[in-house]
Formats: C-alpha cells, sequence, structure tokens
C-alpha cells in the first residue's frame, strides 16, 4: 500500500451521486483520483478536500484514473484562502493543470508551490495587489525553470549582459534580444534586472514582469482563455 504523501486539491468536480473527481498534486506529480461517497453529508472527508489546503494523501489503482483511499489534515487551523488571495490560488492551480502532464515528478516546484500558498495564506484578508504579484511572479519563473524553459534575466540571447539603461524584446524560444529603442512593447533592462532578483520595487517593474511572463508562458498554456484571470479581471478585482 502507498504510503500517504504530502499534497494538495487542484480541482475538484462532481463524479455520479456521491463522489469527487479530483486532481490531486504532489511531490510525485499531478494525479488524478476519485474520491468514492466524499459528496455524501456524512462522509469523513465533506469538509476535507478544499483546495489550497495542505494534505496527507494516499490512493491506489492502476492507469489514469485512480481512487483516493486516505485524506488527513495536516494543518486543521490552516486559514483558508478568500478574496484577492483566493484568486491567486486559483491562478496557480490554473497553470499547473495546464502546463504538467500526470505523474511527472517536479519535487523542487512542488515545494515553490507549498511556499506560495502559505505566503498567500499568511497576508491580510484583502492584500494591496503589489503584496499579491511578487508571490505570483516568483511561481511563474520556478514553473518556467521546472518545465525548462528558464528565462535568463541576467542576459540577452547573444551572451551580453542586459544593461539597466538598456532596452529588450523577448521572442519565446530564444530569449531577450536587445532593442535598438525604448519602444512602447520592449522591457527596461533595470526592471528586467530586478525581477531577476525577485524584486519590483515600483509600477514599471511590475508591469514588466507581468507582460513578459505572460508572453513567456502563453505557449505552453495553449489559445483556451485561463478561467482564473475572468475572476482577476472582474470590476473592482485585480488583474493578473
Amino acid at each position: 500500500m502507498r504510503a500517504l504523501v504530502p499534497g494538495y486539491v487542484l480541482h475538484r468536480r462532481p463524479w455520479r451521486e456521491t463522489s469527487w473527481l479530483l486532481d490531486l498534486w504532489s511531490a510525485e506529480g499531478r494525479t488524478v483520483a476519485i474520491a468514492k461517497g466524499a459528496r455524501a453529508p456524512r462522509s469523513r472527508w465533506s469538509a476535507l478536500l478544499e483546495p489550497f489546503q495542505p494534505l496527507l494523501l494516499q490512493w491506489s489503482g492502476r492507469g489514469e484514473v485512480h481512487t483516493l483511499t486516505e485524506a488527513e489534515w495536516v494543518d486543521a487551523a490552516a486559514a483558508p484562502l478568500s478574496g484577492r488571495a483566493g484568486f491567486c490560488g486559483l491562478y496557480a492551480n490554473e497553470l499547473l493543470l495546464r502546463t504538467l502532464l500526470p505523474g511527472e515528478a517536479h519535487t523542487d516546484l512542488f515545494a515553490d508551490y507549498g511556499d506560495l500558498m502559505a505566503e498567500l495564506r499568511s497576508l491580510p484578508a484583502e492584500p494591496e495587489i503589489s503584496a499579491l504579484e511578487l508571490p505570483l511572479r516568483r511561481f511563474e519563473l520556478r514553473l518556467l525553470g521546472a518545465l525548462g524553459y528558464a528565462l535568463d534575466l541576467q542576459r540577452c540571447s547573444g551572451g551580453e549582459p542586459i544593461a539597466p539603461a538598456g532596452h529588450y524584446h523577448f521572442v519565446p524560444g530564444t530569449g531577450l534580444c536587445r532593442s535598438p529603442s525604448a519602444s512602447s512593447d520592449a522591457f527596461a533592462g533595470e526592471a528586467l534586472l530586478a525581477l531577476g532578483r525577485c524584486e519590483l520595487p515600483d509600477l514599471n517593474a511590475r508591469r514588466t514582469a507581468k507582460q513578459l511572463l505572460r508572453t513567456a508562458l502563453r505557449p505552453l498554456l495553449g489559445s483556451a482563455p485561463l478561467f482564473s484571470r475572468a475572476l482577476f479581471t472582474a470590476p473592482g478585482q485585480m488583474r493578473s
């Protein structure tokens, strides 16, 4: 029998009358599993299998869909995510669901995800948008690295060091290329170097990081829009 492993529920949807079909995330990768009877009113899992909560999980079976056999709290007092922090959690989950294949192990990325969830839980109920952007950008960077598409934010594609006063274009599959002028679609070198240090000191740096990472992730996400971005762009909410 498989031992209990730390993990999270990335997504769940009803399965038949009383069960959940779950997308689980652990250091072993994504796993699809059925939680039989978990939607029944008296199920011991009825309040447990929620996204964002650190859990101990066990499943069995072969093939593409497994059966959940055990689930326990890691910390029953862990604060749930809501509001803007909850939207960020949904966005991170959707990134994983859209870019990772079931069964691909990503031990470091799993730890990064746990750090992101803990950081989001530590924020106030409705944090400032600027407080949310750095954790998201950091996770996006690490996701790209785990997938083999790490961004070099120190040198452009020709090997020349990025200059704080320079301007650069990003070409998917190639990297950053020097721009002859400060055009509206060019990234300032100073903002790129700040992102490389995981710093977003001002509005321009935040805009640069968001635009660059959205461009870098686009080929990996496919053409369908992200559901979570519709939440971000709802009236009165932040934009991812």
